[in-house]
Order: C-alpha cells, then sequence, then structure tokens
C-alpha cells in the first residue's frame, strides 16, 4: 500500500490531533542508495577526469587573469620599474610563462590526485583551487585596484598555499613535485617584483 500522511488522535489528549508520517520501506530503501552513491560516483569521474578537470580549471583561470591584465599594460608600462625585462612589452613573453607554469602546475596536481589517498586527495584539490583563486585576486588587486601593499600580502599567501600543494604533491610522487618548481619559482619571481614596485612607487 502506498505510503500516505494519517492522523491519529491520542486518547489523552482528545482534542489534539497528531500528524504520524507512515512511510514505506522500499521508499526508504531508494532513498539511502541515492545519498551514499553519489558521493562516490562522482569522486569516481573525478579521479577519472583528473587532468582533464584541472587543466580546464587553469585554462579558465588564466582566460582570467588576461581580461584583468590586458587593459592595463599603458599603466604598468608608465610605473616606475628598473626590471626593463618586466616592461610592458615583455608582457607577452611572461604572459607565455605564466600559461606554461600553470598548466604544469595544474597537470601535477592532477597527476598526484589520482594517485593519492582519499584524505590527500582532498588535500590537493583544495589547495590547487585556492591557489588559482588567490591569484586571481592577488592580479585584480595589482592590477585593477593598483594597491600594491594589499598586493604584496596576498602574494604571500599565494606563496604559502602553493608550498602547502607541493607538499601534498611530493607525498605522492617525486616527479610530480619537481613539476610544481617552475610555478612556486614564478611565485617567487613575482613577489620580490612586487616589492620592487611598491618601493619605486
Amino acid at each position: 500500500m502506498a505510503a500516505q500522511n494519517e492522523f491519529v488522535q491520542l486518547p489523552l489528549l482528545a482534542s489534539v490531533e497528531t500528524p504520524v508520517v507512515v512511510t514505506s520501506a522500499p521508499a526508504a530503501a531508494a532513498v539511502v542508495p541515492a545519498v551514499v552513491i553519489t558521493p562516490l560516483t562522482l569522486q569516481q569521474h573525478m579521479h577519472k577526469h583528473a587532468q582533464l578537470v584541472f587543466l580546464v580549471v587553469a585554462i579558465v583561470t588564466l582566460i582570467i587573469l588576461f581580461y584583468i591584465t590586458y587593459p592595463v599594460r599603458e599603466w604598468f608600462d608608465n610605473l616606475n620599474n628598473n626590471w626593463n625585462w618586466l616592461k610592458s612589452g615583455n608582457m607577452t613573453v611572461m604572459g607565455i610563462v605564466l600559461v606554461g607554469v600553470v598548466l604544469l602546475m595544474a597537470w601535477s596536481s592532477a597527476h598526484a590526485y589520482q594517485r593519492a589517498s582519499l584524505r590527500d586527495q582532498a588535500a590537493i584539490a583544495l589547495t590547487f583551487a585556492v591557489s588559482l583563486i588567490l591569484l586571481v585576486v592577488w592580479f585584480a588587486v595589482f592590477y585593477r585596484r593598483q594597491s600594491f601593499n594589499a598586493a604584496t600580502v596576498l602574494s604571500w599567501f599565494v606563496l604559502i598555499v602553493g608550498l602547502i600543494q607541493g607538499y601534498y604533491v611530493w607525498k605522492v610522487g617525486r616527479s610530480a613535485a619537481w613539476a610544481m618548481l617552475p610555478y612556486l619559482a614564478w611565485v617567487v619571481v613575482a613577489l620580490a617584483f612586487g616589492y620592487h614596485i611598491r618601493a619605486e612607487n
């Protein structure tokens, strides 16, 4: 018989009608597997397609970074900057380098993710996502808000999260950890450049 709501009048409280929900066993049996299987299925798909997911997220992030920096190339060129190799004329080359190191970092994280334990998978995915979010905020604060002090503080957070991410990648495999080094080196150079710009401007 189909499950339905019934109102039962309690003998001690004759004036109060208490709703009693009667549920069928098949309905309850159908809910439990849905709650348990869905996260497992998502985790299995994520494990299988980790490299694709990580690379797509990285490419979207790079597009956002390009959108942030492209309109302010002239402003960047007018800054007091003695690092001639980081003038706007070289931003195309630096942009290509950034694309390379971010994609390499995404591959490294995905490679480690597929071989990590469940706990380390969560740590790798979380630090990867936080790294990219901080990267976007960092660029927005530096190029659009033009707040050098805040950008310098954010760059430290980018470096710290990147080191934590590198640690979890290193736990899984040394080869993947080596692939994190270009990204971390780029962050260190950008951090030093931020201090230089803040001092000169």
